[in-house]
């Protein structure tokens, strides 16, 4: 039989390997970027945590409404009287006129839905002290892993206290800030103070603090 003689075609192939292994030495001086790509169609979710804001008679008011799912408008209803809400930007604004506690609902729209979430809302009387409104009363850390928490009240509070507080968190006394690293597990009792010029309110936040590389612990029962 006569002998087969490799085509052209096949040397034509494993010339095109070459070139390929250029290129992939050249990619070896690239850097990696990744890019997240959030799922089409959703409908926005409100990510503003939390969920309450403090006020006081004939005081500006101001809380801005966040969410995912780059919404085109925003919603909020009912809101105490004195305040507004610009629908392009999610921002509620004003100064309010009446003391009480108003649940509002929130909302944030897109083309594909809309996103809700009640958004608490205290307006104190002037000239009273203040009364912290965060809801619920309990947060929870993990030794090794940053820790914040925000203290809210209504009364536009000049400082604000944070005592005992588990070891290596701190509190800024200037905005209510307590933030640090948890160094102990346990739970611990804090007793929280907000302070205008007519006086203190107080009430018990409850932090509790898990070892490092265990599974979480539930805090809060709804």
């Amino acid at each position: 039989m006569p002998r087969r003689v490799p085509s052209r075609a096949h040397h034509h192939s494993g010339d095109h390997v070459r070139p390929a292994r250029r290129h992939e030495r050249h990619r070896h001086g690239q850097c990696t970027l990744t890019i997240t790509v959030a799922a089409a169609g959703v409908a926005p979710i409100i990510t503003n945590s939390p969920l309450t804001a403090a006020g006081t008679v004939g005081t500006p008011f101001s809380f801005a409404i966040t969410a995912s799912g780059t919404p085109t408008s925003y919603s909020a209803s009912p809101l105490p009287a004195g305040l507004s809400i610009v629908a392009a930007t999610g921002a509620i604004t004003g100064t309010p006129t009446t003391a009480g506690t108003t649940a509002v609902l929130l909302g944030a729209t897109n083309a594909i839905g809309t996103g809700n979430a009640t958004l608490t809302i205290t307006v104190a009387a002037a000239g009273v002290a203040p009364i912290i409104t965060n809801s619920p009363l309990t947060a929870a850390g993990t030794v090794g892993t940053p820790f914040s928490f925000a203290i809210t009240a209504s009364g536009t509070p000049t400082s604000y206290s944070a005592s005992p507080l588990p070891a290596g968190l701190s509190v800024v006394a200037a905005t209510g800030a307590i933030t640090g690293t948890p160094t102990t597990a346990g739970t611990t009792a804090v007793l929280l103070g907000a302070t205008n010029a007519t006086g203190t309110g107080n009430a018990t936040l409850t932090i509790t603090v898990a070892a490092a590389g265990v599974a979480p612990i539930i805090t809060t029962v709804r």
